[in-house]
């Protein structure tokens, strides 16, 4: 399966844009594969057990799959390696990891695909530590009229990985572009990401229209029952590592400016500070542009 192969046909035929959705998780302790091993593998799992059935429903052939991975020497050389399976790319050298799933639904001339995807990276610390932060990502075009299907099943998977992962950092858009494995608010605030990432315990990397708030940040936002009854949002979701899966709408199109703007002061005693800026080519669309600690 081919890069071409799998590029949507609206790209060529100037159709309309199928939804999208897409959701990260991000950890910070992934100095060692085999201490996250299990949220990897849950990670691809609760997708493939979740997500991908939603995606491949109206299809009347099995999607095809490929797996692709890379290893990185902790000098920086990269490498590409021989994966099966998911699993077989769990290797402490692990750098990226990637599971592509893709269909034809000649029907509508559209081609979907769905894309599992891990990332490991380094902190801001001198060469050879170990790469501490792995981002995690699930995204799909989601075929016509399973939106409000696919919806609760990607909310159920990272509420899944999320009892099991203690996230430092998560969000979840819709027909949003995604700024992984920045945030939109560290590109705002020009901040970089491995910055961003180590502080992820000490300052909330961004907000969505749902967001995955760490356990450290849960606490001094009150606890679970004090979030949930701010009333910036329709759902907040303890997680058994201690933190939150908060929604701020029930429908992804009811995330106004308005509401956006409640999010970021129900969770702004958390938030970076600094004031946000513009930049060319940023989608900033859901940034209140003040500052936090002001």
């Amino acid at each position: 399966m081919d890069d071409e192969a799998r590029t949507p046909s609206w790209v060529f035929d100037g159709g309309p844009e199928p939804d999208g959705l897409a959701a990260v998780l991000y950890l910070d302790n992934a100095d060692s594969i085999a201490r996250v091993a299990e949220v990897l593998r849950l990670w691809h799992d609760s997708a493939v057990e979740l997500v991908l059935p939603v995606f491949a429903a109206p299809a009347p052939v099995t999607p095809g799959v490929e797996v692709r991975g890379t290893e990185e020497d902790l000098d920086g050389r990269a490498r590409p390696v021989r994966v099966a399976r998911w699993t077989d790319g769990l290797t402490e050298d692990l750098y990226q990891l990637s599971a592509w799933w893709s269909y034809e639904d000649r029907s509508l001339d559209q081609i979907y695909q769905m894309h599992v995807y891990a990332f490991r990276y380094y902190p801001p610390v001198a060469p050879g530590v170990g790469r501490q932060h792995l981002h995690l990502r699930v995204s799909m075009t989601v075929p016509q009229g399973t939106l409000d299907v696919a919806i609760p099943a990607m909310l159920e998977m990272m509420r899944r990985v999320g009892d099991v992962a203690d996230p430092a950092y998560g969000e979840m858009v819709v027909n949003r572009h995604m700024a992984a494995p920045d945030s939109h608010l560290d590109n705002a605030l020009r901040r970089l990401v491995t910055h961003s990432a180590d502080e992820s315990r000490t300052h909330l990397r961004g907000y969505e229209w749902v967001t995955v708030v760490p356990a450290q940040l849960v606490e001094r936002l009150g606890g679970v029952e004090a979030i949930r009854g701010c009333g910036a949002f329709v759902e907040v979701v303890g997680l058994a590592s201690g933190g939150a899966l908060l929604r701020a709408t029930e429908d992804p199109e009811e995330y106004t400016p308005e509401r956006v703007k409640r999010v970021f002061e129900a969770l702004r005693a958390v938030l970076p500070p600094g004031k946000p800026r513009w930049l060319a080519g940023q989608d900033f669309s859901r940034i209140v542009f003040q500052d936090a600690s002001a």
